[in-house]
């Protein structure tokens, strides 16, 4: 999300990740939860993964899963 400086131009956001917080149904939840524990990943993974398929542009190395081993 850009943001505008008090000349009027667009400015983009620092990078770095942001914090975003849904509501969904208990099903999709369920569904999230056990697709990460068969395939070994996040949810976070998964989404990023689902937003690039449908079109954003997102680097492959944010998708990859970033829990520590």
């Amino acid at each position: 999300m850009s943001a505008h400086r008090a000349d009027g131009e667009l400015r983009e956001p620092p990078a770095g990740d942001r914090k975003l917080t849904l509501a969904l149904p208990a099903s999709v939840v369920r569904q999230l939860r056990a697709r990460t524990a068969a395939e070994d990943t996040t949810i976070r993974a998964l989404v990023l993964d689902a937003l690039a398929r449908a079109g954003y542009r997102v680097d492959d190395d944010e998708i990859r899963d970033r829990r520590r081993r």
